[in-house]
């Protein structure tokens, strides 16, 4: 099993998070992008930061698909592969959704070519939106064929020229990053920069579960080796992520 993280500076509770997942898969290859300029330290992978971590993940892609890495192995022979971003050690319930990991792994069929992730439903209205589609802090992709479709439709999706966004699309990621309540949207800090970047990764998650399935990906929600134990993990995300913003909306009024 290989495991890819990506973070951008010194996250704090993240060498926490990750002494957690490998006691949770203690055999795993765990892997560290850095996306912070110069900031990697010793045992991670210093990223560029293009595309955000939508560049990290395909430099994940790469570094596992290399001749040196899969030396002997048959496509289906190496595997799975965990790609996650620093927020599960932030905004998620960390030992639940690995527990979830675990479970999907013992009952996943390691031959199917599908990528597992958080699936999540805004409505199919909007042409830029697909539904479902995937959040793009996880991915768990079964065996190397599996990566590869998703290598691919990375550099599909990174390749393209950005788009003009349609106005209704516009106003729904507007909505979402000024939310009217705390029960709602985005709560982080939204300067100009973190505003073009949250912009510009909304749609890239979008867009990455729209061309998935056209490159032979289908994309499959983890929660259908234990509906319970997901709609739980959801609930206490969403329960996390209001308790932080609601404590930092008050933090902001004191």
């Amino acid at each position: 099993m290989k495991i890819g993280i990506v973070t951008y500076g010194s996250l704090t509770g993240l060498d926490l998070g990750i002494n957690t997942l490998k006691r949770k898969f203690p055999q795993a290859d765990v892997s560290v992008i850095n996306n912070k300029p110069g900031d990697a330290i010793v045992n991670q992978i210093q990223g560029n930061n293009n595309n955000f971590e939508f560049g990290a993940y395909l430099d994940l892609v790469k570094l596992w698909s290399s001749p040196e890495q899969n030396l002997g192995v048959t496509p289906n022979g190496i595997g799975p592969f965990l790609i996650v971003n620093d927020t599960l050690f932030q905004t998620h319930y960390t030992k639940g959704w690995l527990d979830m990991v675990g479970r999907s792994i013992a009952n996943c069929p390691m031959e199917k070519v599908a990528v597992y992730g958080d699936i999540r439903r805004d409505g199919s209205s909007l042409e830029e939106r697909p539904d479902p589609f995937l959040a793009s802090w996880f991915f768990l992709l079964p065996n190397q064929l599996s990566l590869s479709q998703f290598g691919l439709t990375l550099e599909h999706l990174l390749g393209e020229s950005p788009p003009e966004l349609s106005l209704g699309y516009v106003d729904f990621i507007e909505n979402w990053l000024h939310p009217r309540s705390i029960w709602r949207g985005w709560q982080g800090v939204l300067n100009p920069l973190a505003k073009e970047r949250k912009t510009r990764c909304i749609y890239l998650e979008h867009r990455l579960s729209k061309l998935m399935p056209i490159n032979n990906l289908p994309i499959m929600s983890i929660g259908e080796f234990g509906v319970n134990q997901y709609r739980i993990l959801r609930v206490m995300d969403r329960i996390r992520t209001r308790i932080k913003a609601w404590m930092g909306y008050f933090n902001r009024i004191d």
